[in-house]
């Protein structure tokens, strides 16, 4: 258990706000996984009348979740690199609930967009990484 809860102890320790480790890449990051849970989230509350009780339940608790993360981390940047990771699994269930429930032609242009952006965003952080090391 303590692998679990070490994680989740060092954001009960506040420092100092500090925006000086964050670099583009991981603005970048951020900004394209906020832009696609953004419009997933929106979709959800146009169309949150056709799901299910339990669905709507569900998916309101990982938005709400989604905006503690977001408001965490603007008060504490130094733990950027987890609330990053627990964004991304956040975002992608609403997003998959987009993508799946949802067959227009918005959602056939917005699933090429966030692969394409997806990809482009995966080779510019590889490309951080191992070239200006």
């Amino acid at each position: 258990m303590n692998l679990f809860y070490h994680p989740l102890q060092e954001l009960i320790h506040f420092q100092s706000i500090s925006y000086e480790s964050l670099g583009q890449d991981r603005i970048i990051s951020c900004g394209i996984i906020t832009l696609i849970s953004l419009v997933s989230s929106v979709h959800y509350f146009h169309v949150s009348y056709l799901d299910k009780v339990r669905t709507r339940i569900f998916l309101f608790f990982l938005i709400t979740v989604e905006a503690w993360i977001y408001l965490l981390g603007i008060l504490q940047p130094q733990h950027f690199d987890l609330l990053l990771q627990m964004q991304i699994i956040a975002g992608s269930i609403l997003t998959g609930h987009l993508f799946t429930l949802t067959h227009n032609r918005f959602t056939g242009i917005f699933f090429i967009i966030t692969f394409v952006l997806l990809i482009v965003l995966t080779i510019y952080n590889l490309w951080m990484q191992f070239f200006n090391s």
